[in-house]
C-alpha cells in the first residue's frame, strides 16, 4: 500500500515539475491586420482611368516598430530610381494609414484584404487608387 502512495506522489510531483510556464509570443496587431511584409504594386487608377504605365518595379515593405500593442511600424518604399523609408501608423479601424518621412506627413485611405492592399489618395488634384499584392 505504501508503494502505491509513493508512486502516486512521484507521478504527481513529476507532472507538477514538468508543467512550466511557457511564454508564447504576443502577435503584433499589425501582423494580425495583415499589413506586414513585402508588397508589389499591381496596378494604379488615376481619376477612374487605369494607368497603363509599366508597373514593374515598385515595392513596399512594412515592418513592426517594436511594440506589439500599437498600430505603428516602419516602411521602406523602393522602385526604379528611388528608395525611401519612414514610419507609419494605421487607424484603429484599419481604414487609413499615415506616413511620416522627413517631417512630411501623408494620409492614405486603406483597405486590407487577403494578399491585397488598396491605397487611395489625392495628389495634385488627381484621385489615385493603387492596388498592391503580397510578395510570397
Amino acid at each position: 500500500m505504501k508503494w502505491i502512495v509513493y508512486m502516486l506522489a512521484f507521478c504527481l510531483s513529476f507532472f507538477l515539475i514538468s508543467c512550466d510556464d511557457e511564454v508564447y509570443p504576443t502577435m503584433d496587431r499589425l501582423e494580425d491586420a495583415g499589413i506586414l511584409g513585402e508588397w508589389k504594386l499591381d496596378s494604379r487608377v488615376v481619376n477612374n482611368i487605369g494607368d497603363l504605365s509599366i508597373m514593374c518595379c515598385d515595392y513596399l515593405v512594412f515592418s513592426t516598430s517594436g511594440s506589439p500593442d500599437d498600430l505603428r511600424g516602419n516602411y521602406t518604399a523602393r522602385g526604379s530610381g528611388y528608395e525611401n523609408s519612414g514610419e507609419f501608423v494605421c487607424t484603429e479601424a484599419l481604414d487609413s494609414l499615415t506616413t511620416v518621412r522627413d517631417n512630411q506627413i501623408r494620409t492614405y485611405g486603406l483597405n486590407i484584404e487577403a494578399e491585397r492592399l488598396t491605397f487611395s489618395y489625392i495628389e495634385e488634384g488627381d484621385e489615385i487608387v493603387e492596388y498592391w499584392v503580397k510578395v510570397p
